[in-house]
């Protein structure tokens, strides 16, 4: 439970506003020795903030410890109802997802190595970067053990072999 720190109405541990003044800031009320705290976890006993306590399987006894303090039975932590489930306010952005790193990282940079690699109007310079980039981000992949990534990133290093090795059989036969 949250305690409002401007006009001490209680609060649900989801809340983010005071139900009844507004107020954004809290004190949370411990479940276990009501200790009022404003860190995570409580200073006299250390439980958790929100963190309702867990109860026995045999006796019905409530705790906030492992064990039973009655029979000594093993407490499962008590399942949350989907009513107690907090609802955020202003929601938070997700963290970018793992396959957009990879895309963003990985596949657009080698779509311009392609194109650097296979169009004549680039130097040397800059095929000779494009060729080390996949030759670096190749030996990174082989070295994590990420197989089928590192050939993709092999792949323009075969491909502008084959077209040098292309080119130079067409120039043998005129």
């Amino acid at each position: 439970m949250k305690i409002c720190t401007y006009c001490d109405a209680s609060n649900d541990d989801g809340a983010s506003v005071c139900s009844n003044c507004g107020a954004r800031e809290f004190e949370h009320v411990c479940e276990n020795c009501e200790t009022r705290f404003q860190s995570g976890y409580c200073p006299n006993c250390g439980v958790k903030a929100g963190e309702k306590p867990r109860v026995c399987p045999n006796c019905g006894e409530k705790s906030f410890g492992v064990y039973c303090p009655d029979c000594g039975q093993r407490l499962v932590p008590q399942a949350r109802s989907f009513a107690e489930t907090p609802v955020q306010d202003n929601p938070v952005r997700s963290t970018p997802s793992i396959v957009g790193m990879v895309v963003l990282t990985v596949l657009f940079p080698f779509v311009g190595v392609w194109v650097l690699l296979m169009d004549d109007r680039y130097g040397r310079s800059l095929k000779l970067f494009a060729l080390i980039y996949c030759a670096v981000c190749t030996a990174a992949l082989f070295l994590q053990r990420s197989w089928a990534a590192g050939l993709f990133c092999f792949a323009p290093i075969a491909g502008y072999g084959l077209k040098i090795a292309i080119g130079r059989i067409r120039n043998t036969g005129k």
